[in-house]
Formats: C-alpha cells, structure tokens, sequence
C-alpha cells in the first residue's frame, strides 16, 4: 500500500467520479429523448485488481457496478448501460508498461504477440452503441487474451459467462487473464 493518498484520490476523481458525473449529464438527455446508451470503459483490472495501482483497480471495479445499477435505474427509460473491459491496450497511459520486464510476459501470453490498438475496440462499442443491442444491459463485454497452460486463445465474451473459441466451441477452465486499462464514454441515440 504505497500508494500516495493525493494519488489515490486523483485516479478515483479521473476514472471513476468523471464516468460518473458524465454519465449522469448523458442520462438526464437522454431520458427527455426517450433512450440512449451509456457505454462505460473498464478494465480487466475490474475483476482482478492490481498490487501495481490499487486505485485504479478499485475504480475500474466501481465502474462494473456503477454499469449495474444504471442499468437498473435508467432501463425503464429505454436507456442500456453497458461496459467494455479491454485486456492491454497501446495508450500513453500503459506506455510505461512497455518499456517494463513485465511487457515480455504480456507479449509473451497475449495470442497477437502484440499491445491491442483503441480501435480495435471499435467493433463492441458501434455493436453497443446501435439498435442491434437494444436488449443488452448490464453486461461487461470483455475483450482479453487467456492462457492455458497448454495454449493462448483469443477470446471477447460476455463477463461470467465461460468464454467460446469462433465456431462455438468451450473453452477449457484454467488458465491466466492479462488485464487493460482506459476510461469512459457515453453515447447518445
């Protein structure tokens, strides 16, 4: 716990507050449009923590249920709250990650070989942003590498719903999740 209080406080008030406040400013839109979606940024840090930045493991896991119980509240409103919770993506915040000995492991553990890329976010987000997911609310769209002690498989799923390779396939339990990290966005009708 060597976090430094005016460190902890800044994260909490950039990943967590801001979503919170620019999600409530969309809403009150939104509810006098008769619908929208909110599609909040998590991280894989969500559901497994870090001893690296404990806050910004706490507020990516205060997204998750902040994602909840909006989408409990404003779903009479025809509004869906969602999330994406990415593995490691390329930005100027994990950029001092690459330059780490713990960038061998993500390489080395991640299917691509590589950093994922913001835009390769893109399809969840226009999938959660569009009349096609009129019916999804409350779900964490997780995108993320997980390995098994025998193999890396690429997999996007639903949170708590066991992941399936292309073709519908189950995969095995067992296994590490690589965690990422961006913030939040909202998106109108």
């Amino acid at each position: 716990m060597q976090e430094k209080p005016e460190d902890w406080d800044n994260v909490i008030e950039t990943q967590l507050n801001a979503v919170f406040l620019l999600s409530k400013l969309a809403a009150r839109s939104m509810v006098s449009n008769k619908g929208g979606k909110i599609i909040n940024i998590g991280s894989m840090y969500s559901f497994f923590g870090s001893g690296l930045v404990p806050s910004y493991s706490a507020a990516k896991g205060a997204i998750v249920q902040l994602t909840k119980s909006m989408a409990i509240e404003l779903a009479p409103h025809n509004i869906q709250v969602n999330a994406i919770a990415p593995g490691w993506i390329e930005t100027d915040m994990t950029a001092p990650v690459r330059t780490m000995p713990m960038n061998d492991e993500i390489l080395a553990r991640t299917p691509a070989g590589r950093w994922g890329q913001p835009e390769e976010l893109a399809g969840t987000a226009v999938f959660l942003a569009s009349r096609a997911s009129d019916f999804v609310t409350a779900l964490r769209f997780v995108s993320m590498a997980v390995m098994r002690f025998d193999d890396v498989i690429p997999v996007v799923g639903l949170a708590g719903r066991r992941p399936r390779r292309a073709g519908g396939e189950r995969l095995r339990r067992g296994g590490r999740v690589l965690a990422g990290k961006m913030s939040c966005c909202t998106v109108p009708s």
